[in-house]
């Protein structure tokens, strides 16, 4: 039926035979352009799993990056087949996708109305351009930047990472290295790059790319100081480096490779014995995609004003356990610049289902293995460990200068040791528990001024969200071996409160003292445990799955 439908279908002429040879491309009957617009030939292709797999259009991959949506290979990019999920049959589906490359695409352009559409996705057609340029042979295969975007020109060394052939463009050396580290046997050798980075005001489109070699010196010269111009000239013999410019506008990077650097040597091995060179010079004016990792943009995408902040400020982290260990991860990746871990145990093998940490990690420093996997994933983040207890950190490193505390030991001996710092040194002061089962969990969000002792009993109990009865908790057959039962899908939810806890009280936004509570209904607590029941305060979560309960510090 569907063969009949397309050999008859008004819009489509002849089948003509593909050179994916699991695909049928059947030519597109279309109206006349205006001169200057003309497409050429358009065709619908139904791929082999159709109708479960999507029909598309495609024209001359030679109208990428001249007409836009047309990508490398042909294929226009447009709202076409809607699928298999939308509840039309695969003939109507075919009229639908023809019906919107005509409304969508090809009328739209005769008329000139997608002429501004290179500027709304510069970003997309630069990266296209990029990779159709690309050669095995390039120096640099992709720029990675993280540093904001300058408002005059500036011109740095950067590092260039082999065999991958990342060029790591910033200022900030101990992030730079951070990057390196991260990489792994992907960076087994680094280079020196001189990178001339220059601010331009408007994105960049095919039709105003620079091109030429002429284009790119002549930005050079106009913007640089001859200074500046004395730095990136192109060195030779020893020390001949690579050259890079970068043109940043407000929403993209462009990277173009400058000429004058040393030759590409590519070495690939011949049976078991013998080795091939091969020499690639540099290719003039060769496009490089520039990819962003200043913090500002991988971890608030240019919308969380509070990045830049939370870069300068210095976290203590008591208690690398269960829930400290995933703290620490999602308190770098909010953007906080400096983070050190407290802990003094190891990683045991009781502690691989609910950790951050695996059984990579057994016998081995929880603090430290913390610090090196959150660090390896997050190089914005310096992330310190310590492996002691926190009362010994709090005596050896109390002239650090820290912006806030987070206690997750759930230990009193520790928030009386933070209590007695904390008096020298006014702090911020967070301190997180679950209670067992994660029947509920808790933030205490106290500001600077605001003591959680203040000379009166330790109040962690009172502010429990159930009275727990003896033999709650589970024993195993050791001293001192007592431990809650609990699911990491529960425990995600603690997680999750003390973490947005926490950055409200570093951000600044926490005025008066609050305590801030998740806590589960009463049918999660009868699965648990026989009898339970919550307290007064949190008897509104007990016809709910989940209850978030804010209450002041003084109630």
């Amino acid at each position: 039926m569907l063969d009949e439908f397309l050999s008859r279908h008004p819009a489509l002429l002849h089948e003509v035979a593909s050179l994916q040879g699991r695909e049928r491309r059947f030519a597109i009957e279309l109206p006349t352009l205006p001169t200057g617009r003309e497409l050429g030939a358009a065709f619908l292709i139904i791929p082999d799993g159709f109708p479960v797999a999507h029909a598309r259009v495609c024209v001359s991959e030679t109208l990428a990056l001249r007409v836009p949506h047309v990508e490398s290979d042909g294929n226009v990019c447009f709202q076409g087949d809607l699928g298999p999920c939308c509840g039309m049959t695969p003939e109507e589906r075919i009229d639908e996708t023809l019906r919107r490359f005509l409304l969508q695409f090809f009328i739209p352009w005769g008329e000139s109305k997608l002429d501004n559409d290179f500027q709304g996705e510069a970003r997309t057609y630069w990266a296209l351009h990029c990779k159709k340029s690309g050669s095995a042979g390039d120096a640099i295969s992709e720029i990675y930047t993280f540093e904001p975007r300058p408002t005059v020109p500036r011109v740095f060394e950067a590092s260039l990472v082999l065999p991958v052939r990342w060029l790591l463009a910033g200022t900030d050396r101990e992030v730079s290295e951070r990057l390196i580290t991260s990489l792994g046997r992907r960076a087994s050798q680094v280079l020196k790059t001189l990178v001339v980075q220059v601010p331009i005001e408007h994105d960049l489109t095919p039709l105003t790319w620079p091109r030429t070699r002429e284009e790119l010196e002549l930005i050079l010269n106009l913007r640089l100081s001859d200074k500046e111009r004395q730095q990136c000239a192109p060195r030779s013999g020893v020390q001949a480096t690579h050259r890079v410019l970068v043109l940043s506008s407000p929403n993209v990077d462009y990277g173009y490779m400058l000429s004058g650097g040393p030759a590409t040597t590519d070495t690939a091995r011949i049976g078991k014995t013998r080795t091939r060179s091969r020499s690639f010079p540099v290719r003039v004016t060769q496009p490089l995609s520039v990819s962003r990792l200043e913090p500002a943009w991988t971890y608030g995408r240019g919308q969380l004003a509070e990045i830049p902040t939370r870069q300068r400020l210095h976290m203590l982290v008591l208690g690398a356990g269960a829930l400290g260990s995933h703290l620490v991860d999602q308190l770098a990746r909010a953007g906080v610049g400096k983070i050190s871990v407290v802990d003094p145990e190891i990683m045991e093998g009781a502690n691989i289902g609910r950790h951050l940490l695996g059984a990579e990690s057994l016998g081995l420093s929880k603090a430290k293995q913390v610090a090196q996997r959150v660090g390896s994933t997050n190089p914005a983040c310096a992330v310190l460990h310590f492996h002691m207890t926190a009362q010994t950190w709090l005596q050896r490193y109390s002239d650090a200068t820290i912006d806030m505390i987070m206690d997750l030991t759930g230990e009193p001996d520790v928030r009386y040791s933070v209590e007695l710092h904390r008096v020298l040194k006014p702090t911020a002061l967070l301190i997180g528990w679950m209670e067992p089962f994660v029947a509920a969990a808790h933030a205490c969000q106290l500001p600077v001024d605001i003591l959680w002792l203040d000379g009166k009993k330790d109040r962690m109990g009172d502010l429990q969200a159930v009275t727990w009865p003896h033999g709650v908790m589970l024993h195993e057959p050791a001293c001192n071996s007592e431990f809650q039962a609990y699911t990491p899908a529960a425990a995600a939810h603690a997680v999750a409160l003390i973490a947005e806890s926490a950055l409200e009280l570093l951000d600044g936004k926490v005025v008066t003292p609050k305590v801030r509570s998740w806590v589960r209904g009463q049918r999660y607590l009868d699965v648990q445990y026989a009898g339970l029941a919550l307290r007064e305060w949190a008897n509104e979560a007990g016809r709910f799955d989940g209850v978030m309960i804010e209450r002041q510090w003084n109630e």
